[in-house]
């Protein structure tokens, strides 16, 4: 690769068509705090239509 002209600055970084790197799992999050995640926000929801529903003057 060689680079363009120069527009304001430094590289940096190339962009690859493939890379090869280790596997690090701390990036991700634990499935356990994913599913407490997914809990949450369903919890969230249902509690958001059961009020709009009883708003509504329905039942919840």
């Amino acid at each position: 690769m060689t680079p363009g002209k120069e527009r304001g600055g430094e590289v940096f970084y190339w962009l690859a068509r493939k890379v090869w790197q280790q596997r690090d799992p701390s990036v991700m999050p634990t499935e356990a705090r994913l599913l407490a995640a997914a809990m949450r926000g369903a919890e969230q929801y249902v509690a958001a239509m059961a009020a709009r529903a009883q708003a509504k003057g329905g039942q919840p």
